[in-house]
């Protein structure tokens, strides 16, 4: 009975303690931070303002913390974690949620500038000359739609204007890793028309020792990203925004090593390589009237990836390990709002569309099974799979009281995928078919419900507590 007493007096006070600073006043010595402006709801709000788990980084706390990939953003939010798998697949996990085996799909999908990347073999951004980088965590189907079961992050470019702005910085450390980054933006047309530049170039040889006398070190890495925003305000109603990069990446051997010490060096064949060639663009057209807001944001994004794993000294079985992969996406949003604003009710509204297509041109292993037949059989199995999806959301917040909202909303969505699949078992070395080719071809479609609600109340100016419901979704694939 005296424990159970001593247990409620302290949650009466650990309660009354909370309440206390919730509703307190500020003393004379209080120092008020800058607001953080976010888009999460598709709208620009004050952070403090909107009933989400959100963590947002401006630019200068990302540099502060010597942040340079979206693994280093990672990171540093609470039950978000990635790893790295073979063949330079990142496994993102959020709360016990991994991606999925039969779509390639991580759970929380990253949006540059609108630009959507959810694949797990190309998990990268660029992240020079960002304004924010904003991550949502729970799902998002309502307003995102597919993939976005656990989560999103949001980069939004850094949008040039009137000031000149320029920055050189460079990087120089262990295992030979260089690096440099710059930065330019500024005007074309005072008040109506500009420029913002950025590019970086990254090197390191790596830290795992090759046993092969032919190579010192087997994971070592380069990168190249570039970036260009144009900006363009023809009038003082409608903005206009151009974003195009390019993202080039050539890897050796992955880390991973088979053995159940810790080493730091493996004999790996000095011809493993992982690479990716990606351009992508966005375009993105606002317009504004006294009675509502008209966006369009259309975006395409072109890939390559090819890689080579020699699996020889893993004794799995396989001799080599391969994929060259062809994809492009593109997807179209066009959006109906509130004006931002306006206080009081705010609504939202939009249609979307987008279309991928990943042709596998190789696919599959070498297998060592030399001592049985006396050669080794290469299977492969190229594959082209087309994936189109439609939706229409729709979101409201309706004030109850002064301090107290209510957020409703619910997306339709529906997925239509097609594989067109091949497999062959040939002689590695001759090319000799060994078995019958196989062809078939499958289509399947899903579609979901997507709802949301989000009850809210602003106790004061620096606190919020709010309840909320939403639901995720991911398409399936194929097995």
């Amino acid at each position: 009975m005296q424990l159970r007493k001593k247990v409620i007096m302290e949650s009466l006070s650990i309660i009354s303690f909370m309440l206390f600073i919730l509703t307190s006043a500020h003393g004379e010595e209080s120092h008020e931070l800058q607001p953080i402006t976010v888009t999460a709801n598709k709208s620009s709000e004050n952070i403090q303002k909107v009933p989400m788990a959100i963590t947002a980084f401006t630019e200068t706390e990302l540099e502060d913390a010597g942040v340079e990939t979206i693994g280093d953003v990672i990171d540093m939010i609470p039950n978000l974690t990635q790893g790295t798998m073979t063949q330079g697949q990142n496994n993102v996990r959020y709360r016990g949620i991994g991606n999925s085996a039969f779509t390639g799909k991580n759970p929380v999908v990253i949006y540059i500038d609108g630009i959507p990347l959810d694949d797990r073999t190309n998990y990268e951004a660029d992240l020079v000359d960002i304004e924010r980088v904003e991550v949502l965590r729970g799902p998002q189907g309502t307003l995102y739609g597919k993939s976005a079961i656990g989560g999103v992050i949001n980069i939004i470019s850094k949008k040039p204007d009137n000031t000149v702005e320029s920055k050189l910085s460079g990087e120089w450390g262990e295992n030979e890793t260089y690096a440099i980054k710059g930065v330019v933006n500024g005007p074309i047309v005072k008040d109506k028309l500009f420029l913002g530049l950025s590019a970086k170039y990254r090197e390191t040889r790596g830290f795992m020792k090759n046993d092969n006398p032919q190579q010192d070190y087997f994971d070592s890495e380069q990168s190249k990203t570039a970036k260009a925003l144009l900006r363009w305000l023809p009038s003082d109603q409608s903005e206009i925004n151009f974003h195009a990069g390019i993202n080039q990446q050539r890897d050796g051997a992955s880390k991973t090593i088979s053995s159940d010490q810790i080493l730091y060096h493996e004999n790996k064949n000095p011809a493993d390589k992982s690479h990716l060639d990606d351009i992508n663009s966005a375009l993105n057209i606002s317009y504004r009237t006294g009675f509502a807001e008209l966006t369009s944001v259309t975006t395409y994004r072109d890939t390559e990836k090819d890689y080579w794993i020699d699996g020889s000294f893993l004794n799995s079985g396989f001799i080599d390990n391969f994929e060259n992969y062809e994809a492009y996406s593109f997807s179209q949003e066009f959006r109906i709002q509130s004006p931002q604003e306006r206080e009081g009710m705010k609504w939202l509204g939009g249609l979307y569309y987008s279309k991928e297509d990943k042709t596998a041109l190789e696919y599959g292993s070498v297998y060592d099974t030399e001592a049985y037949y006396g050669y080794n059989m290469k299977y492969n199995w190229p594959s082209d799979q087309v994936e189109e999806s439609i939706a229409a959301f729709c979101q409201v917040t309706i004030p109850i009281f002064s301090s107290v909202n209510f957020t409703a909303g619910l997306r339709y969505e529906k997925t239509t995928k097609e594989l067109n699949y091949k497999s062959s078992v040939t002689h590695a070395d001759t090319g000799e078919l060994m078995a019958s080719k196989v062809e078939w071809s499958r289509e399947e479609d899903w579609d979901a419900l997507l709802p949301k609600g989000v009850l809210s109340w602003n106790v004061n100016q620096d606190a919020m507590i709010y309840f909320s419901i939403a639901q995720g979704y991911l398409a399936g694939g194929f097995k």
